[in-house]
């Protein structure tokens, strides 16, 4: 498999109508160098994957960003033991591992990430404050259908 070379590729048309009522718009120039992670040693991987990134919103306390990449074995193992290690929650979900994190940070902020890896690429999500219900099993079952 390869990696999606526009946004448009990962989500479903009913996820894009969603996100763009709720959370517009796509690639705002705000958000042209987000985090991918407040996880020691992901960020860093991430970036040097150049993935393809696709954010929500604008720069502030709301906001969605997604990185797609493709990884190495060894890559996606690296990325597996840094998540176990950072008390994410992980599994077994379609096809792939699926590694959750949601947390309440300061101002009640509501922070969250999700990793999926599968067939050598990995989707990650870091939002804010934002509703994501559904959010990386409609990727998943975008880019595996």
């Amino acid at each position: 498999m390869t990696v999606p070379t526009s946004c448009e590729e990962i989500y479903s048309g009913e996820l894009i109508a969603a996100l763009s009522s709720k959370h517009a718009p796509l690639n705002d120039a705000s958000m042209a160098d987000p985090n991918y992670s407040n996880t020691e040693g992901v960020e860093e991987l991430l970036r040097t994957l150049d993935p393809l990134r696709c954010t929500w919103g604008v720069a502030g306390p709301v906001g969605i960003v997604t990185g797609v990449a493709a990884v190495t074995a060894e890559q996606s193992a690296a990325v597996l033991e840094m998540l176990t290690s950072s008390a994410f929650a992980c599994g077994d979900e379609s096809g792939g591992t699926k590694c959750e994190f949601r947390s309440e940070g300061e101002k009640e902020f509501l922070l969250g990430e999700s990793h999926f890896l599968r067939d050598g690429i990995w989707v990650s999500t870091f939002w804010i404050n934002a509703d994501i219900t559904g959010y990386t099993e409609d990727i998943i079952a975008t880019m595996w259908a």
